[in-house]
């Protein structure tokens, strides 16, 4: 059907041209003929219209002229032309017809030339009506076809030879209508054409059989139904059967423009009704404008499109397949899109194939709002204005992208398969994907979880929301965003997704290392974890997930169900877990959760670590304990604050509670975890293994109870021991009535700098709207105590104290509150009113009355009367002597303060250091509104200390304003200020000091003069005097080249300054050269980690802050100088007032006790940094102390140099070698057995870090007279020769390889093949080697291997005697431990085999005595006199007065021992075969002298000691030096 309408279409176009053109002709010739007689108008009309009725009649359609103007041969005129159908509708109508004429004659009438035909409101109107078969026009053309019949029989004549070359049509009219179509709502309806306003100028005409070839200028046409309005058309146009032609184009059609060229093809005119599909379109177009409202109009599709295009280029093809090259179109605000395009199904988009290769080019997620989705398009307009540029295949749902994307999130390089579903969440997406810094968290709509990614690799996914997403993802991330951190350097071959989480993952960032392997499916009833993972590195605080700098170590395995708090069940492990803060190292080791629930519904939750357990059981579940303990807490709060309209609005809008009831039983034990808590709270520390047990119940009433017992509580400088803790909570659901109480009880406690107290007991009761508390404390050793009671009330808006009667006893004296006192704190603590609140004794009281408000007007006063400050010694301890007498009063005290007092102390004296009388006053000056200060220190009636000025309240940042003039005052007056470093202050001072600033933070400009200073250094334990001038700056203190002078009188000189701000923040930068100078003084008391004696030659550095403090010295060993390392792991089992270090490495036990220590000054080095870098010559003494308690100790002299350092945190290192020149290991074993080993020069003892982890290698010998077996004498002999024990030490210290051997000294030559040959069986066997040894050490005999004979003949008694020896032996030893005992100077050794006669008799004794402390030791080794132990002949006769062994003699001849005399004398038995048995006595000695020096001139200078300022020595702090004993 659309064909044969088609057809009929081009038929109508080439009739209604044949009709007009032949109707023109009909009329010219029928004119011409009558042209010579028709020469008028009216003749000429009459004529024509006569004619015309005529072929009316002929064709039965009414054919009428209105006007006929012919003028031969050039012109011809029509006018009101009409032709109607056989309705008698309208078919035809020219308002008027011009033709120019040229070339026509009678001579050439069959040649006609028309120049050019203007048709003025030409109208046609097609009609097919409903009743007809045919269209009206249809019919006219068969009525003339019937009329002009040819005739066949006649021969043909000449073909009339017609040309026009012009054609005008102004103001015509078209009209096409099929009644038997229905019109269309929309759009150009070819069934029912109505054109009017047709106006065009033809020119160039030519007519190529049935191809028509013109000029068209100004076309324009008006289509009503459509209001299609064709606003100008200039083309050179060819018109043909099959084909349309539009060069040089310009065509305005409503508000579309195109230019250049356009080509229709088809195979018929009436394909321009099925457009798309059937006309082929080329098209070259350049800037043409193209709005779709326009292109509606033929594709109805576009009605709603409502946009514009601006294009350039080629294109060929259908609307439904068309290739388009070097396009480069503009659309919509932004839109850009440059390159080719080829597609398959328009306009239908959605079906659409298309293939698009575009160059850089711009898209704007707004413009293709329409075609997107709106599910899809809130995720497509977050990319914003995307620059891109590839290769796009496919659907306009699922198409392949190739290229690269610069977005407004950020760049993506694709090669990836989109498919687009209406669903987001089943869109997917397959390929290779790359992106730099791609904003992903705001492209799925979550910046909180997610931020900007980059990686490269391969995707495969479904859906876009993070909730429903899932992905495959195996790629290579360079970084992404997580909640706030960018993770670097990730590799991963996983499924994500918010059900599945599987596959593997690496991440090498520089704050998180991980690899993880596992899978957590969320899909099922009952989601499970199933996860290994492995953290080498994790820095928590910069990966934002905590705000503490933790650092986490791990390997974790989670395997577990459930996703809520309340059905989570299984277990989570952690292995080989560290925590570090700082340079805190925690280290949980293993760390176990599991949650389990049994049978009968109990849960169970416990968490278990090296640094703390926790468990929680009980018929419960988590997040409902949540809920209710929660509202616990709150509601604790709420009757807490007293407000009782907020209670009463609270509880009525609060529902019942109608939970079932349950109980959960808690538990928690504090391990290991102070290097944790120290993140948190850095003043707390609780002692290890601490148990924390509760209990909440939940029912009609809410029950919590806690309780604990803490050996050590310590808060900043507050300490308590032996404590123990207890609450107590219930209330009624719906009632805001509490119960409750808090008891805590403490055995002993050091606050601060106060003396030590005991005995602390804190309760406080709340019942209902009041707190009733009790407390008591004393000081330990003393009388003194206090017992203070009363309650807390909350009146509206205020907090009311009242003190009930109370007790303290101070120094035996029993000081009471006054009854009827209250404390009333209201208006959030800046209104204290004060009532009759007094502490008295006797005369002696403390008032304080009044109120402290923002109210300048009230003031705050206290008096205190009569008052004995050594009351005070328990709070401050610190001795102070002396009666005060004040009165003070305080206002505006939450402003700026103005107080006002006058004070007198009568005999103030600091420890045993009097330092004056005190009197002093401050007063309002109305003048100046300042306080007058002046203040004076009096000695022997002169004022020694005067200090005047005044305080100025209204100045914030410099008030003070004060002289102090100095004369010969105490320095002990400055040491409050400088306690954290230096103590036991003396001498006197003088100089003028100006003081501003602020109280608490004064500023001192001046300098003082000190004479006979003297310090003690905290850290050192070391004393020093001095005499020079200090100097006071507003930031520091200053020391220039001051000469200090140590116990010995030996100087050092140091320079340098204590920083401070207004005395707060110091920090130290002190610098000292020395020579031979005492640098450590410190006991094991002070120091467990290494103590003694330092005298060295070098520098020495004090820099830091007090709570961060490094004192460096870097020097060489003098004589007198003995360091000390225990490595035995003793702890004192009580508290001492010493240096404290702590060492972490070392596990310990928090201890308590009672005792107090003994006049030895305590000081927390915490945070201290002491680094000793000794280079030790022989002159020093090194001892190394295994147990101390059974003197298993080695001591020796050497070089080498070794550091000591103890870091900020009390970790103690120790690096560096000393090679041993002389040596002793007193070698102990079971306590019973003790032997002095020498050690060998040469040996070295090495350490590299760990102080325990020391590396020795020592040879050790000991040395024992003995009879040798006959299997080496060949014959019974009681000659004792010297027998050594050799003891390699090689390894660790506290576990060093242990080789034994034995040597054979001073024996005949005649035995030396004997000896040979038994030391070569037995060192074959090392276990008779080790025998042998120990024989030899414990029963002082060698067995004879080769005597088996008499070894199973006698085992019993071998077996007796062994035994007896072994008492024997144990007996000596105890028996010379306990003569040592008698006299510290006197060693003695007493070596008894057992108790025969021949035993007794061979009795050996070993003793040493040491007098005039330590200058000289005498030694003896072998036989009582009398005794024949050396010789069993008869023929040997010892004289009374020779007594057999060895003498020695060492004196040291200078006390530092640096000359040195030795004297010995030995008795030596030998056996000759032709002499028989003699013995020889032998005398030696030797003297010694060492000197360290730099240089000759040094070592040969003459030095003068300078003794200015002469004082008596101090004693030196030594322990178990050669000079006192040892």
């Amino acid at each position: 059907m659309e064909n044969k309408t088609n057809n009929k279409w081009t038929g109508v176009i080439k009739t209604t041209l044949r009709i007009v053109i032949g109707l023109f002709l009909f009329i010219v010739l029928l004119l011409a003929g009558l042209m010579f007689a028709l020469r008028q108008s009216s003749i000429q009309t009459s004529v024509v219209q006569k004619a015309s009725k005529i072929l009316s009649a002929k064709i039965g359609h009414q054919v009428t002229i209105g006007r006929v103007d012919i003028r031969f041969f050039n012109k011809v005129i029509l006018e009101k032309v009409k032709v109607l159908d056989r309705n008698q509708e309208e078919l035809f109508y020219i308002g008027e017809v011009e033709a120019s004429l040229s070339g026509f004659s009678l001579q050439n009438y069959r040649k006609l030339t028309i120049e050019t035909l203007k048709l003025t409101q030409p109208h046609a109107a097609f009609v097919r009506y409903k009743t007809a078969d045919s269209m009206n026009l249809s019919v006219f053309l068969a009525s003339l076809k019937k009329l002009m019949k040819t005739d066949t029989t006649k021969t043909a004549k000449t073909k009339f030879d017609f040309n026009i070359y012009g054609l005008e049509i102004q103001n015509g009219y078209f009209r096409y209508d099929n009644q038997k179509r229905e019109p269309v709502a929309f759009g150009m309806d070819y069934q029912h054409l109505d054109i009017d306003s047709i106006n065009v100028k033809i020119s160039e005409i030519a007519f190529l059989g049935d191809t028509i070839s013109m000029h068209l200028t100004d076309l324009q046409a008006h289509e009503h139904k459509s209001n299609t309005k064709l606003k100008n058309l200039d083309a050179h146009m060819i018109y043909a059967p099959t084909f349309w032609e539009f060069a040089d184009l310009d065509l305005r059609v409503n508000k579309s423009n195109l230019g250049h060229y356009v080509r229709f093809d088809y195979k018929r005119f009436w394909n321009f009704t099925s457009f798309n599909d059937s006309v082929r379109v080329t098209a070259s177009l350049d800037s043409s404008a193209v709005f779709s409202d326009d292109i509606a109009i033929f594709a109805p599709q576009l009605k709603d499109w409502h946009e514009k295009i601006l294009i350039s280029g080629e294109a060929k093809g259908y609307v439904r397949r068309f290739n388009a090259q070097n396009i480069d179109l503009y659309y919509g605000e932004k839109t850009h899109i440059v390159g080719n395009l080829s597609a398959d199904g328009l306009p239908r988009y959605k079906e659409t194939f298309a293939d698009i290769k575009l160059k850089p080019s711009v898209i704007l997620a707004r413009d293709l709002k329409k075609f997107i989705p709106a599910k899809n398009y809130a995720l497509v307009e977050r990319l914003g204005t995307v620059k891109l540029q590839g290769d796009f295949l496919g659907f306009y749902s699922d198409f392949v992208a190739h290229g690269s994307f610069a977005t407004a999130l950020g760049k993506v390089v694709s090669d990836i398969n989109l498919k687009i579903n209406k669903n987001p969440d089943l869109s997917t997406y397959k390929g290779y994907l790359k992106t730099d810094r791609f904003a992903l968290g705001k492209f799925i709509g979550n910046v909180r979880t997610l931020q900007s990614i980059t990686m490269n690799g391969q995707v495969k996914g479904t859906g876009f929301n993070l909730a429903s997403a899932r992905l495959n993802l195996d790629a290579t991330i360079q970084s992404v965003g997580i909640l706030g951190y960018n993770y670097r350097y990730i590799t991963t071959d996983a499924t994500l997704s918010q059900e599945l989480v599987a596959g593997k993952l690496n991440i090498k960032d520089p704050n998180l290392e991980l690899t993880a392997d596992g899978k957590i499916n969320l899909s099922q009833k009952k989601p499970t974890f199933d996860l290994k993972t492995t953290i080498n590195r994790a820095n928590l605080q910069a990966l934002k997930l905590l705000n503490k700098n933790f650092v986490l170590q791990t390997k974790a395995s989670l395997n577990f169900t459930g996703l809520t708090l309340d059905n989570l069940l299984g277990q989570a492990t952690f292995q080989n877990t560290t925590l570090t803060y700082g340079k805190e190292i925690i280290n949980f080791d293993s760390v176990s959760i599991q949650s389990s629930r049994n049978q009968q519904g109990q849960r169970s939750i416990a968490a278990s670590s090296k640094i703390l357990d926790f468990s929680a059981t009980g018929n419960f579940e988590v997040s409902r304990f949540i809920t209710d303990f929660t509202t616990f807490v709150r509601e604790d709060i709420l009757s807490f604050k007293s407000n009782q309209s907020a209670s009463e609005a609270y509880y009525q809008q609060k529902k019942n509670y109608t939970g079932q009831d349950y109980e959960l039983n808690l538990a928690f034990r504090f391990k290991q975890g102070n290097s944790f808590l120290k993140a948190y709270v850095p003043e707390l520390y609780l002692a290890e293994n601490t148990l924390f047990t509760g209990n909440f119940r939940q029912g009609r009433n809410s029950i919590f109870n806690l309780y604990s017992h803490l050996d050590t509580l310590i808060y900043g400088n507050y300490k308590f021991y032996n404590n123990d803790f207890e609450i107590n909570n219930s209330k009624l659901q719906n009632s805001p009535t509490v119960l409750a109480s808090v008891v805590f009880s403490s055995r002993n406690q050091q606050f601060a700098g106060a003396a030590p107290s005991e005995n602390l007991f804190l309760e406080g009761i709340w019942n209902d709207s009041t707190i009733n508390f009790a407390t008591n404390i004393a000081q330990t050793n003393s009388t003194n105590k206090a017992s203070v009671s009363g309650n807390i009330s909350f009146p509206p808006d205020k907090v009311q104290i009242i003190l009930n009667q109370s007790n303290i006893n101070i120094l035996g004296k029993q000081w009471s509150i006054r009854p009827n006192n209250n404390i009333l704190i209201g208006a959030a603590g800046k209104e204290i009113e004060v009532n009759g609140l007094e502490l008295f004794y006797g005369n002696q009281s403390v008032n304080v009355t009044g109120q402290a408000s923002r109210n300048p007007e009230k003031e705050l006063v206290m008096e205190i009367k009569n008052f004995q400050l050594e009351n005070l010694v328990p709070l401050l301890n610190q001795q102070i002597y002396g009666i005060l007498n004040a009165r003070a009063s305080a206002s505006n005290l939450f402003n700026k303060s103005i107080i006002l007092s006058k004070l007198s102390v009568d005999s103030l004296r600091l420890d045993s250091i009097y330092i004056g009388e005190i009197s002093g006053s401050t007063d309002w000056d109305k003048n100046e509104d300042k306080i007058k200060v002046d203040l004076g220190v009096f000695r022997s009636n002169m004022r020694v200390v005067s200090v005047t000025g005044d305080y100025n309240p209204q100045s914030e940042n410099n008030p003070l304003n004060l002289l102090a003039v100095m004369d010969e005052a105490p320095i002990k007056l400055v040491e409050p200020l400088l306690k954290t470093l230096f103590s036991d202050l003396s001498g006197i001072m003088e100089g003028r000091v100006q003081i501003n600033g602020r109280l608490n933070a004064p500023v001192l400009i001046g300098s003082a003069f000190v004479t006979n200073g003297r310090f003690r250094v905290n850290y050192l334990n070391t004393y020093y005097s001095f005499s020079d001038r200090i100097y006071f700056s507003d930031k520091d203190i200053t020391f220039r080249n001051i000469k200090i002078r140590d116990m010995f009188t030996n100087s050092a000189v140091i320079a340098g300054t204590i920083q401070h701000e207004g005395f707060r923040n110091m920090s130290l930068d002190l610098k000292g050269d020395f020579r031979k100078f005492m640098v450590l003084n410190t006991t094991r008391a002070e120091n467990s980690l290494y103590y003694g004696t330092a005298i060295a030659t070098g520098t020495a550095s004090l820099t830091g802050t007090p709570s961060n403090l490094s004192i460096n010295v870097n020097a060489r060993s003098e004589a007198g100088t003995k360091m000390s390392i225990p490595l035995d792991g003793q702890q004192e089992a009580k508290r001492q007032s010493y240096i404290q270090f702590v060492n972490h490495k070392r596990l310990r036990q928090d201890s308590v006790a009672t005792d107090s220590a003994a006049d030895v000054p305590r000081v927390d080095l915490a945070g201290i940094k002491l680094n000793f870098n000794l280079g030790i010559t022989d002159d020093a003494e090194l001892e190394i102390i295994f147990d101390e308690e059974t003197g298993d100790i080695v001591r020796g002299s050497g070089n080498g140099r070794i550091n000591l350092n103890i870091d900020t945190r009390g970790e103690f290192t120790m690096d560096g070698q000393v090679e041993i020149v002389k040596g002793y290991y007193n070698f102990t074993l079971y306590n019973i057995i003790r032997k002095g080993f020498n050690i060998r020069p040469g040996g070295t003892i090495t350490w590299n870090g760990d102080p325990y982890a020391g590396i020795m290698d020592l040879t050790a010998t000991y040395t024992q007279r003995i009879v040798l077996p006959v299997s080496i004498t060949q014959e019974q002999s009681n000659i004792r020769y010297p027998v050594t024990a050799v003891m390699d030490l090689e390894g660790r210290l506290l576990a060093p390889e242990i080789k034994l051997n034995l040597e054979f000294e001073d024996t005949p030559s005649t035995l030396e093949t004997q000896i040979n040959a038994y030391l070569a069986d037995i060192r074959n066997n090392q276990d008779e080697l080790n025998r042998q040894v120990f024989n030899l050490l414990i029963l002082k005999r060698l067995s004879d291997p080769s005597n088996t004979a008499q070894a199973n003949v006698g085992a019993q008694v071998d077996n007796a005697l062994g035994l007896t020896s072994s008492l024997s032996q144990a007996l000596s030893n105890q028996l010379g431990n306990l003569i040592s005992q008698l006299d510290s100077n006197l060693e003695i050794d007493i070596g008894l085999d057992g108790f025969s006669n021949q035993q007794i008799n061979d009795l050996q004794l070993r003793l040493s005595y040491s007098l005039f402390k330590g200058r000289l030791r005498l030694s003896h080794e072998g036989g009582l006199p009398g005794s024949n132990n050396y010789t069993n002949s008869t023929n040997y006769n010892q004289t009374g007065t020779e007594v057999p062994g060895s003498w020695r003699a060492d004196v040291y001849l200078r006390a530092d021992g640096k000359l040195r005399l030795k004297l010995e004398y030995n008795i030596t038995p030998y056996s000759y075969s032709t002499f028989g048995q003699t013995t020889v006595s032998s005398l030696r000695g030797s003297i010694l002298h060492t000197e360290r020096f730099d240089t000759f001139s040094e070592l040969f200078a003459r030095r003068k000691m300078r003794r200015r300022d002469r004082k008596a020595t101090e004693k030196i702090i030594i322990d178990s030096d050669d000079r006192v004993g040892l």
